[in-house]
């Protein structure tokens, strides 16, 4: 069964002591193949990547635009990331290209240099002079759009590279890899700043906060964790540390994606059961549940009152979650 089936899934507040209530009803199913999915609040899309294509839909599941990649090899697109206020679409894929396509006028630019897998893209920010890939061969890569060359190459001790993500002011990079170690670089000159070690399975997504120097780290050992991403210490042999804010989650399961709103409120944990946790992102608090989904929640993302779900195979749901509502629920 695919998200299609589930049309209404119920909010559950876990965490100051409120009734269970409340459900968020689904505002459209968008079509499969979904492996990965983005939004971009300023215009109102959603990008989504599957099997040797992208396309782009506005939020009442209106298509835009839909790319098909090259049919002659394996294609199928691991990441997509909006930037320049969703007029442009980064995609990683499986060719271990990067592609850059402006949305309106189908203008594309391939980025080459991996040498497998690219797992996940990021923009810096809105100027977006520069973006940021991770990839299945051990490095993280810092590219220029003016150039249309590798700028820096990030080596992460041959560490599979799940997830990368890029700090609010546009100089930091975050790369969550599969030895079990999310991974700090500074953006403009490619420098190793520092680790977080705690993760004891491999993280799959991390997320920094828009508001704040939080990092967000979620992994298969079940933990979603939070960072003070500025902050660290040095170990005996010299290593700097990122300093753990909180264990915000830490269940029997494995959570495989995380997202902040992007107010910085609430920061979402996808797991392999399907169920969304929401944590309070001030407090570090796991507040309410999102149960029902089919399938796990691979990829979130969350922009404005519309929350983004694939369970990586089907399809996209999106819901309207009215965060003020529930805000006041979980303190009542």
């Amino acid at each position: 069964m695919s998200l299609s089936a589930i049309s209404v899934i119920p909010v559950q507040t876990v965490a100051y002591g409120a009734r269970p209530r409340g459900s968020l009803r689904c505002r459209v199913v968008l079509p499969p193949p979904a492996a990965c999915i983005a939004l971009a609040g300023a215009r109102e899309v959603v990008g989504v990547g599957g099997d040797r294509v992208f396309a782009v839909y506005d939020l009442n599941g209106g298509l835009v635009r839909k790319f098909p990649l090259p049919s002659t090899h394996e294609c199928y697109v691991r990441s997509v990331c909006f930037a320049r206020r969703g007029r442009m679409i980064l995609v990683g894929s499986e060719d271990g290209t990067i592609r850059l396509v402006h949305i309106e006028n189908r203008m594309e630019h391939s980025f080459e240099g991996h040498t497998a897998d690219v797992s996940s893209v990021a923009a810096t920010d809105a100027s977006f002079p520069r973006f940021v890939s991770g990839s299945v061969d051990g490095t993280c890569r810092i590219w220029s759009i003016e150039s249309g060359k590798c700028e820096q190459t990030c080596p992460c001790d041959n560490a599979e590279v799940c997830a990368v993500a890029v700090s609010r002011e546009g100089t930091m990079l975050a790369a969550g890899c599969m030895d079990n170690v999310v991974r700090l670089f500074d953006i403009g000159s490619g420098a190793k700043l520092s680790q977080c070690l705690g993760h004891s399975e491999g993280v799959l997504s991390v997320a920094f906060s828009p508001t704040s120097d939080l990092l967000a780290s979620a992994s298969l050992d079940g933990t979603l964790r939070c960072w003070v991403a500025n902050e660290f210490d040095l170990s005996e042999d010299g290593r700097r540390l990122c300093r753990c804010a909180r264990t915000v989650l830490d269940g029997d399961g494995m959570v495989l994606s995380c997202a902040f709103s992007d107010d910085g409120r609430w920061l979402f944990g996808g797991e392999d059961s399907g169920t969304v946790r929401v944590c309070d992102a001030e407090a570090l608090l796991h507040a309410w549940d999102i149960a029902g989904l089919v399938g796990p929640a691979v990829s979130l993302s969350m922009v404005k009152s519309v929350l983004a779900i694939t369970n990586g195979a089907d399809d996209v749901a999106l819901f309207d979650l009215d965060i003020h509502r529930y805000d006041t629920q979980v303190r009542s």
